[in-house]
């Protein structure tokens, strides 16, 4: 899904989509099948490869020397472009922010847009160094622009303007930490024991059906489970927490940036909601199967 790009005399290509993530440097000269039985080795024409440091949605950025490449869980990577030896791996946020947006730079600084419309801004340095975080005043899942000094982002329902000065009409930007810009983190805590089993609902996006088996089971201090994806060859996806806050039961997957909420209704044992995962919100009904039922 990410462009490739070109640089150094290198065509940078990435992919996280299944059990490997590659980020490559490949040689323009290349010709026919290339692709190593490890994503993570080289050859004639792939001058370096890193098999698990790519990204799934977002486009990478060269600026001078360095490779910057930041996977949906906010994790930021930098290469270095010509050898590929990695400067730093880094997250940029703390409070489980997803990642969709494609960077921008101005040559001195990396503009990183979250999912939540906050704004990272990075020094373009073989060094993290977070110079500040700027919310915006809605999702944004778009890759901004830049020109002329100033900064465009196509929030959801909006397009700004961000020029010197760092304020643009209505939006109102701040320089303080990310503890302050970004949203609470809610404090779960371990759910009604009675919520270990197996359930089973279907998540509709658009015209897509998509059935899930949520099994949850009781491991002590917490509740762990999976979800099967049953219309996907069975893939599971491990969830990683169980809690409920004010009755409100959520389970949660990180690897997919996703979660549902949902109210429990002991009468007709059925768990009624909501699936988030990225900018899409659908509803979810989760009704129990019978303990037999795998």
């Amino acid at each position: 899904m990410p462009t490739p790009i070109f640089a150094h005399g290198y065509i940078y290509l990435t992919s996280a989509h299944g059990r490997w993530r590659p980020m490559r440097a490949i040689r323009p000269e290349a010709t026919g099948e290339i692709t190593p039985e490890d994503p993570g080795k080289t050859n004639a024409f792939i001058a370096w490869a890193h098999g698990r440091q790519g990204n799934y949605m977002q486009t990478p950025l060269a600026v001078g020397d360095l490779l910057f490449g930041c996977n949906d869980n906010g994790i930021l990577t930098c290469f270095d472009a010509r050898t590929g030896s990695i400067h730093f791996s880094e997250r940029l946020s703390q409070r489980g922010q997803g990642f969709t947006a494609s960077p921008v730079s101005d040559g001195k600084h990396l503009y990183f847009a979250s999912e939540l419309g906050n704004v990272f801004v990075v020094a373009a340095e073989p060094k993290l160094n977070l110079k500040g975080i700027h919310p915006l005043p809605e999702t944004c899942m778009a890759t901004p622009a830049i020109s002329d000094g100033t900064l465009f982002f196509r929030t959801r329902h909006q397009l700004i303007a961000i020029g010197e000065g760092g304020r643009s009409a209505g939006v109102k930007l701040s320089s303080q930490t990310a503890a302050a810009t970004e949203p609470p983190k809610l404090v779960l805590k371990k759910p009604d024991a009675a919520l270990v089993g197996n359930w089973q609902g279907t998540i509709q996006i658009a015209t897509t059906k998509l059935r899930g088996l949520f099994s949850i089971r009781d491991a002590g201090a917490e509740m762990k489970g999976t979800m099967t994806s049953l219309d996907q060859g069975n893939a599971k996806v491990k969830m990683s927490q169980v809690g409920d806050h004010e009755g409100t039961v959520y389970l949660k997957f990180d690897s997919i940036n996703a979660h549902f909420q949902g109210r429990w209704n002991e009468a007709k044992d059925e768990l009624k909601g909501e699936w988030h995962q990225q900018d899409t919100v659908s509803p979810l009904t989760l009704k129990r199967l019978p303990s037999e039922e795998k």
